[in-house]
C-alpha cells in the first residue's frame, strides 16, 4: 500500500527504468523506497521498484508485500511483482518456488488474456533454458493462440522446434507454416526464414530433397524481393544441395 504522491514518484521511476534514464530512475526512486521504509509502507510498489533498481533483499521483500497486499494491490502491480518472484527461483534454479510464482501471475492475469499469453511464453521460455522440455510444452502451445501475432510467432517457432526434435512432423509442419504466415505478416524475414528452414527439415524426412529445395528456394526469393538478404535460406539452400538424401 503506498500513499498517492509516493506512487506517482515509483512509478515515474520505473517509467525511467523502462526508458533507461537510470540516474534519474535511482534519484527518484531511492528517496521514494527510503521514505516508505521509513514509514513502514510496504507496498508491492514499493518493493517491485526497489527489487528493479537491483537492492539487496527486495525479492524477499516483494514476495512478502504481494502476500499481505493481494487485494488492494493493481492487478498490474501483482502480475510484475509475482513474474519477478518467479524469474529470481528460476535463476536460482528453485523450480518449486518458481512454479508457485509463476501460478500466482497466472491467477493474477485471468482477465487479461494478452497478459495471459506473454505469461505462457516467458514462462514457456524460461523452462526451455533450463532444459524442462516437457513442462515448457504446453505453456508455448498455449501462446500459440495469443492475439499479439509478436508473441504468436514466439511461441510457433519454439514449438515447431520442439515437434522436430520429438520427430512429430504433422506438428513441426504445422507450427512452422502458421509462423511462416504470421512472420510474412510482420515483415520479420529472420522469422520467416527460421519457420521455413524447419519447414524444409519436415520435407527432407517426409518427402525428399527436392521438395524442401523448392520451399526453401522459394521463401528465399520472396526474401530479396521484400529487400532481404536471406542469409540464412541461402546456407540451408548449400546445405541441402551438399547432402545426398536418400528418397
Amino acid at each position: 500500500m503506498t500513499t498517492p504522491g509516493l506512487e506517482e514518484r515509483l512509478r515515474a521511476a520505473r517509467e525511467r527504468l523502462a526508458a533507461a534514464r537510470l540516474l534519474e530512475a535511482h534519484d527518484l526512486a531511492d528517496r521514494a523506497i527510503a521514505e516508505a521504509r521509513a514509514a513502514g509502507v510496504l507496498g508491492v510498489l514499493t518493493a517491485l521498484t526497489a527489487r528493479e533498481l537491483g537492492l539487496a533483499g527486495a525479492t524477499a521483500e516483494l514476495e512478502r508485500a504481494l502476500e499481505v497486499y493481494p487485494e488492494d494491490t493493481p492487478a498490474a502491480d501483482r502480475i510484475d511483482g509475482w513474474v519477478a518472484v518467479a524469474e529470481d527461483a528460476d535463476l536460482g534454479r528453485r523450480w518449486r518456488e518458481a512454479d508457485r510464482a509463476w501460478s500466482r501471475a497466472i491467477e493474477a492475469a485471468t482477465e487479461t488474456p494478452e497478459r495471459l499469453a506473454g505469461l505462457a511464453l516467458s514462462r514457456g521460455a524460461g523452462l526451455l533454458r533450463h532444459g524442462r522440455t516437457e513442462d515448457a510444452l504446453p505453456h508455448l502451445q498455449a501462446a500459440t493462440g495469443a492475439e499479439d501475432s509478436a508473441i504468436a510467432l514466439a511461441a510457433c517457432l519454439l514449438v515447431s522446434g520442439l515437434c522436430l526434435a520429438a520427430g512429430d512432423l504433422d506438428g513441426s509442419q504445422e507450427q512452422a507454416s502458421r509462423a511462416q504466415n504470421l512472420a510474412a505478416s510482420r515483415h520479420n524475414w529472420l522469422a520467416h526464414a527460421a519457420a521455413t528452414v524447419d519447414l524444409s527439415e519436415v520435407l527432407v524426412r517426409t518427402e525428399g530433397l527436392e521438395p524442401a529445395l523448392g520451399v526453401v528456394e522459394e521463401a528465399l526469393a520472396l526474401c530479396r524481393q521484400r529487400g532481404d538478404p536471406g542469409a540464412l535460406l541461402l546456407a540451408r539452400v548449400h546445405e541441402l544441395r551438399a547432402t545426398n538424401v536418400p528418397r
